[in-house]
């Protein structure tokens, strides 16, 4: 994985945390916010949003080479 390619999925990560972080608000915001389940679902949603936060501290550019995600293997074929 080049430097761009890790920027962007660095990029998603945060994007996709950010997601986590508005659908655990709107839970909050609704009538029923008082519900075990709706709780359980904005921890729920709080934890993946830390969880993909914390991800994109710890991807180094080399960290997939040795997953032939650069190519396929069978094919020859560079992604």
């Amino acid at each position: 994985m080049n430097t761009r390619e890790l920027a962007s999925y660095r990029a998603g990560l945060l994007q996709a945390s950010h997601m986590a972080l508005i659908a655990a608000t709107a839970l909050e915001l609704r009538d029923d916010a008082g519900e075990l389940r709706q709780q359980a679902a904005v921890a729920a949603l709080r934890g993946l949003a830390d969880g993909l936060k914390a991800d994109t501290t710890h991807i180094e550019p080399q960290a997939f080479r040795g997953f032939g995600i650069h190519k396929i293997p069978e094919a020859g074929i560079p992604l």
